[in-house]
């Protein structure tokens, strides 16, 4: 029995990558004006704030993004559809901030005085962590034929 993903699948796959190498750039340049901000602001103290609403701006414009260009989803896309992406958007919130924030609060005493460093490569961590649970949600549930 041999396993095999279908041509389109990687095509999609790799658009997803596209676009979610955009909504981390708007998440990562939200994410450090908001530190940039609070610059007067324990960071670790303000970390998990910082890191929802940066996540919260990527993830609206992810949808429109993922809606046109991903999963080319034309017209009006159904009340329960919308509300399952704002319910896998939510379980990836949890995720993402959760994981980014105990890295961050494990590794911000081992690296002192690189605060804003290790902040980033944590939300890099749990972005990455919670890319494939993304796509797998949206393509099966949110965006299907």
């Amino acid at each position: 029995m041999r396993f095999t993903i279908p041509k389109n699948s990687l095509i999609q796959f790799g658009k997803f990558g596209a676009v979610g190498l955009i909504n981390t750039g708007v998440d990562f340049g939200v994410f450090n004006l908001l530190i940039a901000i609070f610059k007067n602001r324990s960071l670790t103290h303000t970390y998990i704030y910082i890191k929802g609403i940066s996540f919260i701006v990527a993830v609206t414009i992810s949808y429109f993004l993922n809606k046109r260009f991903v999963f080319q989803k034309d017209g009006a896309v159904g009340a329960h559809k919308r509300l399952a992406f704002v319910g896998i958007s939510i379980v990836s919130l949890v995720l993402n901030t959760f994981i980014s924030s105990g890295i961050f609060r494990y590794a911000s005493p081992h690296f002192l005085g690189h605060e804003v460093l290790v902040a980033n490569a944590s939300a890099v961590i749990g972005t990455l962590i919670v890319f494939l649970f993304n796509f797998f949600g949206y393509k099966h549930i949110v965006f299907t034929k």
